[in-house]
């Protein structure tokens, strides 16, 4: 017959594998507990945090273009940026005939330190390079182009703008070659298609980001349209001072449209972005309620 003290300490023994065990499946299934509760409050927020980064807009002005420079003054304005859409699009990538996409070359005459976006390979193309543009991640995938791609770009002349805009169809002009210097993310690539009316010519998602020495070059040669990006200090609030300046500035021909594509965009996504939070919310609900349930039962035995 084996000693009390022997039976004592193999009782303690067994007690304290146990512990160690209990303590090790607790600890992971409770760093699981909270990485899924974290991952469903970053999912939840991941939107809202890449429109803030990519510094959302109120909405645009349309306008005389000798007017920009004092409409972008205006004190109501917290920051602003000028650019252009231009109907310039790609002919040809890397010498093969480019794929139908829609595509569209976006010229920004003024970049805001507010405005960014998520770079996912290369740069940025320097303001005072015609040749240098950048694409969204939807225009690389549609273009099949990469960093170093060389698009060869055509384009409609400012006398070919409306007939162009209203379906007739007439011959572009070449305008040149332009580098792919980078590659971002845009809110706008987060979502497919949205909807619009059947008699908007344009509502792709892929942008060729030209910088303001394009706009510069071809203004005078390639049909586009300005205006100017805006939020205001006050919001909504100060919508109706800023419209009347705007107006006294640049005349009643001047618009103000509210909205913006990244806004619309970012909504869009939220719709699925907020149903992965509430699974991974519910994941981590159950794993809590198993991590009571292996916890009590194992203290129980242990008790």
């Amino acid at each position: 017959m084996r000693p009390v003290w022997w039976c004592v300490r193999a009782g303690l023994r067994r007690d304290w594998r146990g512990l160690a065990v209990l303590t090790l499946i607790t600890a992971m299934m409770g760093a699981v507990v909270l990485a899924a509760l974290a991952g469903a409050r970053r999912t939840d927020t991941a939107v809202t945090r890449f429109l803030q980064y990519a510094g959302p807009f109120q909405g645009q002005v349309a306008a005389d273009p000798a007017t920009m420079d004092k409409i972008a003054a205006l004190p109501g304005i917290a920051y602003a940026q000028q650019g252009a859409f231009m109907l310039a699009f790609p002919e040809s990538v890397d010498g093969r005939t480019a794929p139908e996409s829609q595509v569209i070359t976006e010229a920004t005459i003024t970049r805001t330190p507010q405005s960014r976006a998520i770079i996912l390979a290369g740069r940025f193309p320097l303001q005072s390079r015609a040749y240098e543009v950048a694409l969204n991640e939807s225009a690389a995938q549609g273009l099949h182009a990469h960093i170093g791609s060389v698009i060869g770009m055509a384009g409609y002349a400012p006398d070919q703008a409306q007939q162009a805009l209203s379906g007739t169809t007439v011959p572009p002009k070449a305008v040149g070659n332009v580098l792919v210097t980078g590659i971002v993310r845009l809110p706008t690539d987060l979502t497919d298609l949205l909807d619009a009316p059947t008699d908007v010519t344009y509502f792709g998602q892929g942008d060729i980001l030209a910088p303001a020495a394009f706009y510069q070059k071809y203004a005078a040669t390639v049909g586009n349209f300005t205006g100017i990006s805006f939020q205001l200090t006050r919001g909504t609030a100060g919508l109706g001072a800023f419209e009347a300046q705007v107006k006294r500035i640049a005349g009643s021909g001047a618009q103000v449209e509210l909205g913006d594509d990244n806004s619309a965009a970012g909504a869009f996504a939220q719709r699925g972005t907020t149903l992965e939070a509430l699974a991974l919310l519910v994941f981590g609900v159950i794993m809590a309620l198993a991590v009571l349930v292996v916890v009590g039962q194992s203290l129980v035995r242990q008790a």
